[in-house]
């Protein structure tokens, strides 16, 4: 990549790394992306999607380890609760509202997809990419609606970006507000939808959407500040809050 600062880099990158990666060269898709890390400190798009390379190439070769440690890099936000699957027959499910976007209860029973009975619950383990994966804890799949919930807590007020990569279509709200609304149907790459939000002093409340037509369904979720680091004092908890009154979104 003789430009890493051009925007179509990106699009470049996710070209070789599916062509290094169906031939095997983890090594070599390794060195790519640490080389692509310290030549480009500005693209932090880039930079994020060559560090979850690295962490995808430490997971195929084995090495569970070293992908532990590179994963803590990206800053993934894996603590979530569960809820699903509801109905998108026809892809009708992201425009319908379920009652997970109108209340929180924990403890409810609610009807989902093919009247199964279903209620929030936290997965025993997540993907170690990150991928919060709804294909391993929600059934069926196919043609389904899935729910995730977190709070973060932040200690002052501050504006923060929230960086989501989905699959498919994704809706995410802040405290009772709609901040990402993108009705695609794609493969999840990180940091896809990138919108700067507001975070209140104390607890604010996260509701994760994602549509499911067919094949892989999930997200990545990370959240950075302003220039694309990430946030050290932030905390995330999956037991219910009373949320921040929050003036600005």
């Amino acid at each position: 990549i003789e430009n890493p600062d051009s925007p179509e880099a990106e699009v470049y990158w996710i070209m070789i790394e599916e062509i290094v990666s169906k031939i095997g060269r983890y090594d070599d898709l390794i060195a790519l992306s640490q080389n692509i890390i310290a030549q480009n400190p500005r693209n932090k798009i880039l930079q994020a999607y060559a560090q979850g390379q690295i962490v995808q190439s430490y997971i195929k070769q084995g090495k569970i380890s070293r992908a532990e440690q590179e994963v803590k890099k990206l800053g993934m936000v894996t603590d979530w609760l569960l809820i699903g699957p509801f109905d998108n027959t026809g892809k009708s499910g992201f425009k319908k509202v379920y009652l997970p976007e109108e209340e929180i209860d924990l403890q409810k029973i609610y009807t989902g997809k093919d009247s199964i009975q279903i209620k929030w619950f936290q997965p025993r383990k997540t993907n170690l990419s990150g991928f919060i994966n709804f294909d391993a804890f929600l059934y069926p799949h196919n043609w389904s609606v899935g729910y995730a919930l977190t709070y973060v807590y932040s200690p002052k007020e501050r504006a923060v970006i929230f960086k989501v990569g989905a699959d498919d279509a994704v809706k995410v709200w802040l405290n009772d507000q709609v901040v990402i609304e993108q009705d695609l149907y794609r493969k999840a790459v990180i940091d896809q939808e990138i919108v700067p939000v507001w975070l209140g002093e104390g607890w604010n409340k996260i509701l994760v959407k994602v549509c499911e037509k067919e094949d892989s369904w999930g997200f990545y979720f990370r959240i950075t500040d302003l220039e694309g680091e990430l946030i050290e004092d932030l905390e995330f908890d999956t037991e219910f809050k009373e949320i921040t009154e929050v003036e600005k979104v």
